[in-house]
């Protein structure tokens, strides 16, 4: 089990160029009897956010694509509890990102790593064991 950075949401159907071996293995092969993909909705927001700001481009909305987004084989979506806000906000970390302070406290809180490029992840002080 694993849970996916935003960017791995949005270089998968996109880009999947962009995604490391290890990712595209998970993107690839997503659904097995040991194998899950956890998908923050937070990183729902997170896309959407960006495209309305004209920062990323996708086909269509993050609402419009949902229907699709849910069927993903082998994906789990996964929404944040109390307890991965109050992780969030009391994370002795530099990483000041909202959202990806969020998705690392939702990774702790399950016992399960990252899937991201983002450095921040990958640095001594990370709160949680990321793999690209």
């Amino acid at each position: 089990m694993i849970l996916f950075d935003t960017h791995v949401l949005y270089w998968w159907p996109g880009d999947p160029l962009r995604l490391s071996a290890t990712a595209r293995d998970w993107t690839d092969q997503p659904a097995s009897d040991s194998r899950t993909v956890l998908i923050s909705t937070v990183s729902l927001w997170e896309l959407e956010s960006k495209r309305r700001a004209g920062k990323i481009t996708l086909a269509t909305s993050l609402r419009e694509a949902w229907p699709n987004l849910k069927l993903l084989p082998g994906v789990e979506w996964i929404s944040p509890a109390a307890e991965d806000w109050f992780t969030a906000a009391e994370l002795c970390w530099n990483h000041r990102d909202p959202a990806d302070r969020l998705i690392a406290a939702m990774a702790l809180n399950r016992g399960v790593p990252v899937l991201t490029k983002d450095g921040k992840f990958h640095e001594p002080d990370s709160p949680v064991k990321a793999v690209w």
